[in-house]
């Protein structure tokens, strides 16, 4: 089942854009690999709880981090499917752009940003 769920992800960031899914695809099937080999050496019921606190930890944090430091509400409150497939594929951008790679991606992120900005504040002040 874990094959399958990472191939559909793998072919929904391909889709997504072509060139950050085969950034991101070697990056998933090695995260796949280590959590087959992880099963394989603890068992499920050694590690689902780890994984399950884990997820718990990282949802509290992110939801911490983005209503006390930011004062933003976070993607998840506004869609939490596209929260957890975007997400990953949001840090992994992140994480290339702080090593200057996908320079004209983060180029064109920004300025989708910009005009996403503009829009709404054009609707905000109708």
């Amino acid at each position: 089942m874990s094959h399958l769920v990472t191939l559909a992800y793998i072919v929904y960031c391909l889709i997504l854009n072509p060139q950050i899914g085969l950034f991101f695809t070697p990056v998933l099937l090695v995260l796949h690999s280590l959590s087959q080999w992880l099963v394989r050496y603890a068992g499920p019921h050694g590690t689902v709880p780890w994984a399950l606190a884990f997820n718990f930890i990282a949802w509290f944090a992110q939801i911490v981090g983005h209503y006390g430091f930011e004062k933003n509400s976070p993607a998840l409150m506004d869609s939490l499917v596209q929260s957890v497939l975007a997400a990953p594929i949001v840090i992994y951008l992140e994480l290339m752009f702080s090593f200057g790679m996908l320079q004209e991606t983060k180029t064109k992120l920004q300025r989708s940003r910009v005009v996403a900005r503009a829009r709404k504040s054009l609707k905000t002040s109708s």
